[in-house]
């Protein structure tokens, strides 16, 4: 399985792959603001790899965001969202 690692630029942790950054379906980087979500994204890259409809994952969630949550008032999605992580 693929290596992943994290690289911090300014205030964001982009996950890298062994080919460089790690895209997601939309082309966007996977970053992230929280260290501790970017590590769950690179845990859950190496054990399910980085087709995000592969499984259902921090890998989808977070492509699913990334893509098209950010369109979304923030207050909306984490109403959605975390009721199926508690």
């Amino acid at each position: 399985m693929a290596k992943y690692g994290l690289k911090k630029v300014g205030n964001r942790y982009f996950i890298k792959g062994w080919r460089g950054p790690v895209l997601t379906p939309g082309g966007k980087p996977f970053s992230a603001r929280d260290e501790r979500l970017a590590n769950l994204v690179c845990e859950d890259l190496c054990r399910y790899g980085s087709n995000p409809t592969g499984s259902s994952s921090y890998v989808t969630l977070h492509a699913t965001y990334t893509d098209f949550g950010s369109k979304v008032p923030k207050s909306e999605l984490m109403g959605n969202i975390l009721p199926g992580y508690d």
